[in-house]
């Protein structure tokens, strides 16, 4: 009999890490890009809804419409993104699905159309599904695959890091919204903030 094939040696510290500043550099953007994504797409799965019911006046089923509408558009984008990496490249798809991404959040700062906050939602649903597959992708091209879990592992935590500091923000200040909307959303969710608030102290 022949002895058990050995293990295949295990990754150190140092290869984990990785000495090419270039590499850290590129990571290091990737993470924070990673981390503002978290940030930019919160208040849309969280708040939206309640916007367009609560302010735009809309029927509860109109509003839950939208998380169609992000579904949609994560299925869109986790298929689109594969497709788009093969045609351009990965580093150009994830930058054009940022700037996607930052057209989504701008649009509900820029206006209260129903139209276009559908649109916004679908939008974003895209990017989110693509910069979860392209970051991914990305990370792996720059630290190789040995490599790969772990720096994917320490830009899971950023984002989960950007969502809480996020809904951390939200809560010191009493409206969750105020951060990603246009100033008349703002004011008016920020009123409501403040009569609810008073009628609290009240009791």
């Amino acid at each position: 009999m022949t002895s058990a094939a050995k293990a295949e040696p295990q990754a150190s510290p140092a290869d984990l890490l990785g000495v090419d500043k270039k590499e850290r550099w590129t990571v290091f953007f990737l993470g924070l890009a990673y981390f503002l994504a978290a940030i930019g797409i919160t208040p849309h799965t969280l708040f939206l809804t309640d916007y367009f019911h609560q302010d735009l006046k809309m029927t509860a089923e109109k509003s839950s419409f939208l998380f169609a509408l992000i579904g949609l558009g994560s299925l869109c984008g986790a298929v689109a993104s594969g497709v788009f990496a093969r045609l351009i490249g990965t580093s150009a798809s994830l930058l054009a699905n940022y700037l996607l991404g930052a057209s989504a959040v701008a649009i509900v700062l820029l206006t209260d159309d129903l139209s276009w906050i559908s649109l916004s939602a679908f939008i974003l649903g895209f990017f989110l599904l693509a910069c979860v597959a392209l970051s991914s992708q990305r990370t792996g091209e720059v630290v190789g695959t040995p490599r790969h879990a772990h720096h994917w592992g320490l830009l899971t935590l950023g984002f989960a890091l950007g969502v809480a500091l996020l809904l951390d923000l939200c809560h010191c200040r009493r409206s969750p919204h105020h951060l990603c909307l246009s100033q008349p959303w703002a004011d008016r969710l920020g009123k409501r903030a403040r009569e609810n608030l008073s009628k609290s102290t009240q009791l």
